[in-house]
C-alpha cells in the first residue's frame, strides 16, 4: 500500500530539513494512530515549487487546451491530464469512466 501526504505553503515559503523531518514524523504518527499503517517502509519527501494545478487569474489556456483534444480523440484524465487537483479516488473514477466510454464506442462500432 502507498499513501500520499501533501503539505502546501504560501508563495515563497519552503520547509527546511528540520521541518520536513517533523512533518514526516507527525504524519506517520497520525497514520499509525488511525490504524492505517503499522510501520513505514519507504518515505520519500519531494518538493514541487509550482504545482501542476497552477493557473493565472483570468487565463483560459487550460480550457482551450482541453477543448482542442476532442479533435484528436485524446481523453485527458486524472489530475495531470486535466490540470486539476484531485485525490486518488477521483483519478480511479476518471479511468473507469473513460474505459467504459471507450468500450461503449467500440461496441457501437461493431453493431453498425
Amino acid at each position: 500500500m502507498s499513501i500520499y501526504v501533501e503539505k502546501a505553503y504560501s508563495e515563497g515559503q519552503k520547509a527546511g530539513e528540520v521541518e520536513i523531518k517533523a512533518l514526516r514524523r507527525d504524519a506517520i504518527k497520525k497514520l499509525q494512530e488511525w490504524g492505517w499503517v503499522e510501520e513505514e517502509e519507504v518515505i520519500d519527501p519531494t518538493w514541487i515549487d509550482v504545482a501542476y494545478t497552477w493557473s493565472r487569474p483570468d487565463s483560459r489556456w487550460i480550457e482551450r487546451a482541453l477543448n482542442s483534444f476532442d479533435a484528436y480523440n485524446v481523453f485527458p484524465i486524472w489530475r495531470y491530464g486535466r490540470w486539476v487537483f484531485q485525490g486518488i479516488a477521483d483519478s480511479i473514477r476518471d479511468g473507469l469512466t473513460t474505459e467504459a466510454a471507450l468500450k461503449r464506442g467500440r461496441d457501437r462500432g461493431r453493431k453498425g
